[in-house]
């Protein structure tokens, strides 16, 4: 008999199309396997306001685990469940090593996502920050007095995207204690607190809905996803994903924009095949 209680979903590269949009064929098999009592989550880089847009938009139902596990919400623009930031010592380091690599980088703060240069912006707030302001309460800032607050408040996440120097700052940024450096495509570099990443998240949120790892399915198809995917029951890499992550995962599905979710969950929820 399947067992399966969670599905955790990243978005980019795994449920979502180019265009933000979930396959049809994906999106009724999510449905279907809610009316079987299936919970729903999100598990997403994106800070968690951005990410539950999603359930959002296609009128699902879930909880949202964004900035890599460093924020847990019950719903989407709903209550904080689990908040973890960088150690503020950390971020300052962080922080100097990237304005001497003269490196462009956002930080995802407690409702607030500033940027470290005036006029560089975040695209979730050209894409939808109104709404994410309406809704979620996010503010958006730019340039050194918006990073100072975003430090005071507790930097949740660093994102270091596309740069000539992006290749240079790794082993700069692994100079830093107590800071865990990942990335959600080769082109990105992601900071996070030490021990915070998508499978610490998927722990606290599987214990919070009183559901054991081992009936939790989740899907990713990065580096950043692949402590969620060893960490459950039913880790499934995406077809799209490096050959390295697909490796170190149980379970390979198609590609994202081939209805990868759709016909995994169709395969071990729907038809209630047994876990190999």
């Amino acid at each position: 008999m399947n067992d399966i209680r969670l599905i955790a979903m990243d978005l980019d590269g795994t449920l979502l199309q180019k265009d933000n949009t979930i396959l049809p064929e994906t999106l009724e098999a999510l449905r279907a396997a809610k009316e079987k009592g299936v919970s729903i989550a999100l598990a997403s880089g994106r800070y968690a306001e951005n990410a539950g847009l999603t359930l959002i938009d296609h009128d699902l139902q879930g909880c949202v685990m964004g900035a890599n596990g460093a924020v847990i919400q019950d719903s989407p623009m709903g209550q904080t469940l689990f908040l973890h930031t960088i150690a503020r010592e950390t971020a300052e380091a962080a922080r100097l090593c990237l304005d001497q690599m003269k490196a462009r980088y956002i930080i995802f703060s407690y409702k607030l996502v500033a940027t470290s240069e005036v006029g560089m912006t975040h695209r979730s707030e050209i894409s939808d920050g109104p709404r994410i302001g309406r809704l979620g309460k996010v503010r958006f800032g730019h340039g050194r007095d918006a990073v100072d607050e975003a430090l005071r408040i507790g930097a949740c996440k660093f994102f270091i995207p596309d740069q000539p120097n992006l290749t240079l700052l790794g082993p700069e940024l692994r100079k830093i204690p107590e800071l865990l450096i990942t990335r959600s495509n080769e082109f990105n570099i992601e900071l996070m607190p030490k021990g915070i990443h998508k499978g610490h998240g998927i722990a606290e949120l599987a214990r919070w809905l009183d559901i054991p790892l081992s009936s939790v399915m989740a899907f990713g198809d990065e580096e950043n996803d692949l402590p969620m995917l060893t960490t459950v029951g039913y880790g499934v890499a995406m077809g799209n994903a490096p050959e390295h992550v697909k490796k170190q995962c149980n379970y390979v599905t198609d590609r994202f924009d081939e209805n990868g979710i759709a016909h995994a969950i169709e395969k071990y929820v729907l038809s209630g095949e047994a876990k190999a």
